[in-house]
């Protein structure tokens, strides 16, 4: 498992900070926050950036392959996320309430390289 707060870490995102042409902070905004997992049974080249390698370990019956994953954090930019939620309290209410809701909305993208199976 690897925290939320950990991945903002790893992709250099301050909630606080803002972006651009925004006065309001990106944890009021939202965002999305790309998640790049690649996986290799090869001995190729390592992801860009700075990736956390999670598992490795030897392929069964290929002892000359590794088998690697790498995650990569990374911040869509300007990419508020919002959802708008309708609120009624019974139904023979005569009014409503309307709840804005933001976050971290996290898109997880599977890239890699198979040599062997």
């Amino acid at each position: 498992l690897i925290r939320a707060g950990d991945m903002l870490e790893a992709a250099g995102i301050d909630l606080d900070s803002t972006f651009q042409g925004s006065k309001d902070p990106v944890r009021y905004q939202g965002m999305k926050l790309r998640i790049s997992i690649n996986y290799y049974n090869t001995w190729g080249p390592l992801s860009n950036g700075n990736p956390f390698i999670i598992g490795r370990g030897l392929v069964p019956g290929a002892e000359h392959h590794h088998l690697h994953y790498y995650y990569n954090f990374s911040l869509v930019p300007n990419s508020e996320v919002q959802v708008k939620e309708v609120y009624i309290q019974t139904p023979t209410s005569t009014s409503r309430t309307l709840l804005s809701k933001h976050g971290v909305l996290m898109q997880p993208v599977v890239e890699g390289q198979v040599g062997s199976f």
